[in-house]
């Protein structure tokens, strides 16, 4: 998986967002209000070349001390809900 291109991370007073800017996302609508926990992760995956599920759950380990267990349900979520707004290809 990876970012596409032109999608990035915005700090609003408490608030993250990730919106499209610059050429490659002219006209496009997509937006996504995040929590501080997905800001942290977007911030890790957004440079890669590639990322994978296992990427994102030993992220959220190693930075929360969670458990892997949760760390996959939460990071399938996440992948999730970046695929769904078409925010990284999820090939």
């Amino acid at each position: 998986m990876k970012v596409k291109a032109g999608y990035i991370l915005r700090k609003l007073g408490p608030h993250y967002i990730i919106v499209g800017e610059g050429l490659e996302q002219m006209g496009s609508s997509k937006m996504l209000q995040i929590n501080s926990s997905a800001a942290f992760v977007w911030e890790n995956i957004a440079t890669l070349d590639s990322f994978t599920v296992d990427d994102v759950v030993k992220l959220l380990c190693s930075h929360y001390g969670i458990d892997v267990a949760t760390a996959k349900v939460d990071a399938a979520e996440l992948i999730d809900a970046f695929c769904s707004k078409g925010l990284i290809d999820c090939k």
